[in-house]
């Protein structure tokens, strides 16, 4: 897609979607990825999803990762992975998820997802094969 081919390759966002308890982890996930070169637009927590979509539409980033590691909801974190994922998808966006619980991306489809079990493993990530 040529769209994905002219952005740059090491512009990432960073969503929690877990709320405030989420802060701290979004922090040092932003420190790992910046370590390893990538810019980082850290949107932080508390970001409504509409802000995210429209985010997405008007910075075009490379990569979207949604990190959540306590959702209030499952079914209602599904959802909201599900329509960020369509508007990075539309954008040429990959979306990339981390610290999920497992089993919470049952029913997504076109998103990458990792369970990341600690920030050291972020060293091995390749965000250039996640899915667009």
């Amino acid at each position: 897609d040529q769209r994905t081919e002219k952005r740059n390759k090491r512009t990432v966002a960073c969503v929690s979607l877990g709320g405030k308890a989420e802060e701290a982890e979004l922090a040092a996930l932003t420190i790992v990825m910046e370590k390893n070169g990538y810019a980082v637009m850290n949107l932080g927590a508390g970001v409504t999803t509409p802000a995210v979509t429209q985010f997405l539409t008007r910075t075009k980033p490379y990569a979207v990762i949604l990190y959540a590691s306590f959702p209030s909801s499952a079914n209602e974190t599904v959802d909201v992975i599900e329509f960020i994922a369509e508007s990075a998808n539309a954008n040429g966006t990959r979306c990339i998820t981390a610290g999920c619980p497992p089993g919470i991306h049952k029913g997504t489809s076109g998103i990458s997802v990792m369970h990341v079990q600690s920030f050291a493993e972020w060293n091995d990530v390749h965000i250039e094969s996640a899915v667009r």
